[in-house]
């Protein structure tokens, strides 16, 4: 394993830890370090689009739900972009961002998720 692939592992890892440990805001700044060791590699980027998916999740979480829509619409189109595509994953970030949207009282457009 690639030593970003490592560091990557570890933040998510350690981002879980804290959310677990009710430290949000903790976690998502381990978050933010993952997405940073990850956003040079080639696009489409699968870790940065999953790092993104779960920081969506915690930003929801905390009711910050512009800052969650802004980063599970990137995953979502990180994800649909990728060679191959990853229909689970995919579907789980279209999930949650139809729950923003659905929050945000723009029902219409939660729908088309």
């Amino acid at each position: 394993m690639a030593l970003v692939d490592l560091a990557w592992h570890c933040y998510m890892d350690l981002a879980s830890a804290a959310f677990y440990a009710g430290r949000t805001d903790q976690a998502i700044h381990m978050l933010e370090k993952a997405a940073r060791t990850v956003a040079h590699l080639a696009a489409p980027n699968r870790r940065l689009a999953d790092t993104l998916n779960r920081m969506g999740v915690l930003y929801t979480h905390q009711r910050r739900y512009l800052r969650a829509e802004q980063c599970l619409r990137q995953a979502v189109e990180i994800f649909e972009s990728l060679p191959r595509l990853d229909p689970s994953r995919l579907a789980i970030a279209r999930f949650n961002l139809a729950g923003v949207l659905e929050t945000l009282g723009r029902s219409s457009e939660a729908g088309e998720q």
